[in-house]
């Protein structure tokens, strides 16, 4: 059996007789920086993550798995809940501490970035070549960001404010996130040239990236609310939509 426990939370087990009587039992966890276990049976999750835990009494032992959920991502009728996780059972990414995943804050352009990275594989980029002054080697997206420009997924912004830079700490845009996948992907021509988005321009960067999303299913535009009908170019992609778009790209892509 499975048990799914949100971080800080917890849940009471017991060990039971074939008759459903309760019995005193030991307890242990595989486990303790995922979930602890009392001497009574009560499991608290501390991070996310799996851990088994064992109830043993004359003898016999019992055991269940414990799945520890995000503490802000619990309601599987969420359209991003099973797409959160599969994030986070593939490693690209685990959240803020192993607590919390935020769903909805801006995803920002190293975050994106250093979540393809992952998808990818983590792969060694070939060059130590940093074209970005704001881009330091410490940083934990430095390799990402090096073979996303040798892969030519970024270039970074050659003109207005940031130019020259790659953008450290803005948000990754909707029209941003879908043009990485598509070169990602190599850049594919769509199928078709039918555009159901007014917000999105033959002459856009990013017009053929999102026709092709939307034909795949990658990216669909906002059915209901302020942008009914458009794609959301513009907008900032929220961490709910970033792992929504990378779990259907690789269900399509790299299955």
């Amino acid at each position: 059996d499975t048990l799914s426990v949100p971080v800080h939370d917890s849940a009471d087990l017991a060990l039971l007789t074939d008759e459903g009587a309760a019995v005193k039992a030991g307890w242990t966890s595989v486990d303790d920086s995922v979930a602890t276990v009392g001497e009574n049976g009560t499991v608290t999750a501390m991070h996310y993550g799996k851990t088994t835990v064992t109830g043993s009494a004359f003898g016999l032992s019992a055991s269940c798995e414990i799945q520890t959920l995000f503490y802000d991502v619990t309601d599987p009728s969420k359209y991003y809940f099973p797409h959160v996780y599969w994030a986070a059972e593939n490693g690209i990414t685990k959240g803020y501490q192993l607590e919390y995943f935020a769903p909805e804050n801006e995803c920002t352009r190293e975050e994106m970035m250093t979540f393809l990275w992952r998808m990818a594989g983590q792969p060694e980029p070939k060059t130590t070549s940093n074209p970005f002054p704001d881009v330091p080697q410490s940083a934990y997206y430095y390799k990402a960001v090096l073979w996303g420009v040798e892969n030519k997924i970024t270039n970074g912004y050659s003109t207005g404010e940031y130019a020259g830079k790659f953008g450290v700490g803005l948000p990754c845009t909707r029209e941003q996130a879908m043009t990485f996948l598509w070169r990602l992907a190599g850049k594919p021509n769509p199928k078709t040239t039918k555009n159901p988005f007014p917000d999105v321009k033959s002459s856009d960067y990013f017009y053929k990236a999102v026709l092709w999303a939307n034909e795949n299913g990658i990216a669909k535009g906002y059915s209901s609310g302020e942008y009914a009908g458009k794609y959301g170019v513009g907008l900032a992609c929220l961490r709910e939509h970033m792992v929504t778009f990378l779990s259907r790209y690789a269900s399509k892509f790299m299955n």
